[in-house]
């Protein structure tokens, strides 16, 4: 059950030097729990929203495509989560 939301607005507690980010989920991540996004310390998923409803996820959230994805992360860990986003989960992007 999806709790009711807004995911359009800024984050009020988060720091000027982590804005959230927001990321459409791709088709090759379709399938995928929402926690294969997550790394330890750099990216945490906030908030999902799925057909216009907000949820803060589970890790085992699996996501779907056209999800939108609303993320804390480390500005060193930007450029990661890109490349992430653009492969298939579990390759290994070398």
């Amino acid at each position: 059950m999806g709790v009711a939301c807004d995911v359009k607005s800024p984050v009020p507690s988060c720091p000027a030097r982590l804005p959230p980010q927001q990321r459409t989920v791709p088709p090759v991540w379709a399938g995928q729990p929402v926690g294969e996004l997550e790394t330890e310390g750099a990216v945490r998923v906030c908030a999902v929203s799925r057909l216009g409803v907000g949820q803060v996820p589970r890790v085992d959230l699996v996501l779907q495509e056209g999800d939108i994805a609303y993320l804390a992360v480390a500005e060193s860990a930007l450029a990661a989560l890109d490349s992430l986003l653009a492969r298939r989960p579990g390759s290994s992007g070398h």
